[in-house]
């Protein structure tokens, strides 16, 4: 997330001193965006978004990259079938609140772990269905309890068919 400090010619819609997020995906069309993690950023305007002044800094920049690494997980990466669990630490982050929210659409059960006490009941309150707060419980212990002899399958570490 930034703010545009000099525009190419002919570029239109966008102005000097306008906020904006990079999407650097190669899922967006245009010129790749050689790393976000800059000073100064070159980029196609297609891949940028403007930000409305009502978003923090911290929001805007989680836009291009929270919730897509979230699709992309239940969708792609993980491989978990509906009805299945699907186990995540950090559930409390941004990432793992999403997936939570996510998961529920394919019919994916979540075992969510989280550090703190007080995010048990904000997790739930997401859709988490199973709960265990590192501080205070065992989440092996409590997988077990919740999945039985059966557990968690680890996903395939195989790319996905196309």
């Amino acid at each position: 997330m930034g703010c545009i400090e000099a525009l190419g010619a002919d570029t239109e819609g966008l102005k000097i001193g306008e906020r904006v997020v990079a999407f650097a995906i190669p899922a967006v069309p245009g010129p790749r965006v050689a790393g976000t993690w800059q000073e100064y950023l070159v980029a196609d305007t297609h891949r940028l978004l403007p930000v409305p002044d009502r978003l923090s800094e911290s929001t805007a920049c989680q836009l291009a990259v929270n919730p897509l690494t979230a699709l992309l997980l239940v969708t792609r990466e993980l491989d978990v079938q509906p009805g299945a669990w699907l186990l995540q630490t950090a559930a409390g982050s941004t990432v793992g609140r999403l997936v939570i929210q996510l998961a529920r659409h394919p019919g994916l059960r979540t075992i969510n772990g989280v550090r703190r006490r007080d995010a048990v009941e904000e997790i739930k309150a997401l859709g988490g269905d199973e709960v265990s707060c590192t501080e205070d419980e065992d989440l092996l212990q409590r997988l077990t309890e919740v999945t039985g002899p059966a557990g968690v399958r680890r996903p395939s570490t195989a790319p996905p068919a196309t």
